[in-house]
């Protein structure tokens, strides 16, 4: 199967020099397989937490990215392992004076999936993520668990 689309939730650890948050949200993707062993990928993420800053500084990040992945072993078998590595953009709030919200963003990472049938997995992944918000590069990571529908 060439196509797969997934869902679900993520957990992000953002620290800044303005302020750390830790954020709860949501993960969608979708891939195209060229071969066995590579696939072209595109994500986004949307996760929020809690106020850092009085009034209103409520916390959330936005990442939309593509890039490609490697699988070491695909389906029939019932575990596939698989790394990525993906370039996007990241829009973060709370705004701080004088500084875009927006800036680069770098995932790589990788996963597994667990097959329960050849058009269901489930997902679990780990992701390194590097930004450039703020003027100043953040090393943050992130940990996802969700379903990835195959065909």
């Amino acid at each position: 199967m060439r196509w797969e689309i997934s869902a679900g939730y993520e957990y992000v650890h953002f620290h800044s020099a303005p302020f750390d948050a830790n954020l709860s949200g949501l993960r969608t993707g979708v891939a195209y397989s060229l071969t066995d062993w590579f696939a072209l990928e595109g994500n986004f993420v949307g996760a929020w937490g809690g106020t850092v800053f009085s009034p209103g500084g409520t916390t959330k990040i936005e990442e939309i990215s593509g890039g490609g992945r490697i699988y070491w072993n695909r389906a029939p078998r019932r575990f596939s392992t698989w790394a990525h590595a993906l370039v996007g953009g990241a829009h973060v709030n709370p705004q701080i004076a004088r500084q875009s919200k927006n800036g680069l963003a770098v995932q790589t990472g990788g996963g597994v999936d667990y097959y329960f049938n050849p058009r269901l997995s489930f997902r679990g992944q780990v992701d390194y993520l590097l930004t450039r918000l703020y003027s100043d590069t953040q090393s943050n990571f992130q940990i996802g668990a969700g379903v990835v529908i195959h065909f």
